[in-house]
């Protein structure tokens, strides 16, 4: 087996794809060292594990979990034989401030990270899938929607709302590709200052809950 001398650096470097990459050596005090170069990373993240939850997202964890089993979890069996969700739990939600975890607090949401909409979620799903589906639309399809391409006067408008007592809805299956977003067949054509939709959608998520929210509400 052929050897080289160790570098008196802990790390050499090589070129990969024209970039300078550090290879896995020996420690500088080795004699030898192996020829064949191991890549490895020249940093490493100094973020914590996502199991490991900031004071924050422990106590909004513990507190999801302990609404989702008080109050989530005695009626999840009458919402299954009725095949309906409980209107005063989507009301609860809001109070919660579950609706709008992520929305700034400017806007009247918990201004909080998308991390934290995971586990609320997470910790809904635990007790009962069903609303833990309106919350993840609401927070993770709507209002981020809202966040990331809607205008200062659009996120003014329907944040708060959002955040409140205004639902949210994802339509996204049609009836010739289902969930294949890459197959959708629905338009969205530019028309001076406006688009112009253009296509059927099959189911609309959140939809039915219009009227199960106290008014005033807007299905959005």
């Amino acid at each position: 087996k052929m050897f080289r001398k160790a570098s008196t650096s802990a790390f050499r470097t090589r070129r990969v794809n024209g970039l300078a990459t550090p290879l896995y050596t020996l420690p500088a005090t080795s004699v030898f060292a192996t020829t064949t170069p191991f890549v490895r990373q020249a940093t490493y993240s100094t973020r914590p594990a996502v199991t490991e939850l900031s004071e924050d997202e422990e106590m909004l964890r513990s507190t999801v979990a302990q609404f989702a089993k008080e109050r989530i979890g005695p009626k999840v069996k009458s919402m299954d034989a009725k095949s309906e969700l409980d209107k005063d739990l989507l009301n609860e939600a809001f109070e919660q401030g579950l609706m709008g975890i992520e929305i700034p607090q400017k806007y009247g949401g918990g201004g909080m990270s998308f991390f934290s909409s995971i586990l609320a979620i997470e910790e809904l799903a635990k007790v009962d899938p069903a609303i833990s589906v309106i919350v993840d639309v609401q927070n993770t399809l709507v209002n981020n929607a809202f966040l990331r391409w809607g205008t200062e006067r659009q996120r003014e408008e329907w944040l708060p709302r959002l955040a409140k007592d205004t639902v949210g809805c994802f339509c996204l299956s049609e009836w010739s590709c289902g969930s294949d977003a890459f197959a959708l067949k629905t338009t969205a054509t530019k028309d001076g200052d406006h688009f112009v939709l253009n296509g059927t959608k099959a189911w609309i998520t959140n939809s039915k809950e219009r009227a199960t929210v106290r008014d005033p509400i807007e299905l959005l």
